[in-house]
């Protein structure tokens, strides 16, 4: 099966964020102020933290499929995982949580701009992941 028809929608989508992507930064100002002065602070619903939490996601391994600009990836990595990569389709977005990783000195969590449909295992550093979010 081919995925050209996908590949259109996901081209479309991929247009979209990169021009609002500015726009959806800019509201989460005071989001990425408190994780830079809230070492504690995590950026999770309390739906998202309770499940994390029930799956004990200390020492894995997570794979945040489009995860826009990484702040619950991030929260994750706060909780205690351990090898983190999140995926988006904007590489606006992506620029944004790298540099915000960045800034925050988080090790071992890295963003890479790609459409879900064309992840390979090697932009997953050939390894598996524990948990896919």
């Amino acid at each position: 099966m081919s995925n050209k028809p996908i590949k259109q929608f996901t081209d479309q989508n991929r247009i979209a964020w990169e021009e609002v992507n500015h726009y959806h930064q800019q509201a989460k100002q005071k989001v990425k102020e408190r994780f830079r002065a809230e070492p504690e602070f995590l950026a999770l619903d309390r739906h998202l933290k309770a499940r994390l939490s029930e799956l004990g996601i200390s020492g894995k391994s997570l794979l945040h499929l489009m995860c826009n600009d990484g702040e619950e990836l991030m929260s994750a990595k706060r909780m205690g995982a351990e090898r983190c990569i999140g995926i988006d389709i904007s590489s606006t977005a992506i620029d944004s949580a790298n540099e915000l990783a960045k800034q925050l000195g988080l090790e071992n969590v890295s963003f890479k701009q790609s459409d879900a449909y064309d992840v390979d295992i090697q932009m997953l550093d050939n390894r598996p992941f524990d948990i896919a979010m």
